[in-house]
């Protein structure tokens, strides 16, 4: 028995580890694969702690101190109809939650004279939000924004929704999800 002992004891430490790793390979127990959402997700709140922007008017703002619980980074350019038609229920959202709920940061992408151009159309559609200039995309680019209008909102600095497209903020069921919002 003391010379088969070591034998046998191997065999059963070798055995041991086979059907550990069996069952570890049979069952689903590791790390699930990310979905796209979640990805977009970690993109966007990564994004959105790290930018630092200065507005036309010299406004400095830095995402991740902002103390509005809603911040919606809406790119935009004067060219763009949709966009244009966007700024009414944009402003209409701004008056019914209030700039200290509700920020918004309007990024525009006009190539020609893109501060005159912004303070035009703020003036001419009466917006109320700031805007920075972007004309080289940069600022788009960090949000993988390859359209026009796009918004991106945010809930206490977690990633909440995005708009693709012209879209009423003030939508039943949006403004809705935003009212629970502290």
């Amino acid at each position: 028995m003391k010379k088969t002992f070591p034998i046998l004891f191997t065999i059963f430490v070798f055995s041991s580890f086979l059907v550990a790793q069996v069952i570890f390979d049979t069952f689903d127990i590791g790390a699930k694969p990310s979905t796209r959402e979640g990805i977009e997700r970690q993109h966007f709140e990564g994004v959105y702690q790290k930018l630092k922007i200065k507005t036309i008017t010299g406004k400095k703002i830095e995402l991740s101190k902002v103390k509005a619980p809603i911040v919606i980074v809406n790119f935009w350019a004067s060219w763009c109809l949709p966009c244009i038609k966007e700024f009414k229920s944009l402003n209409g959202l701004i008056d019914k939650l209030g700039k200290k709920k509700l920020l918004v940061v309007g990024i525009n992408s006009d190539a020609e004279n893109p501060k005159q151009t912004i303070l035009k159309t703020q003036k001419k559609h009466k917006l109320l939000f700031d805007s920075i200039v972007d004309s080289e995309g940069t600022v788009a680019e960090k949000f993988m924004v390859s359209s026009l209008p796009y918004s991106i909102i945010y809930a206490n600095g977690k990633f909440l929704a995005k708009s693709a497209g012209e879209f009423n903020f003030l939508e039943k069921g949006f403004l809705k999800k935003l009212q629970d919002i502290k």
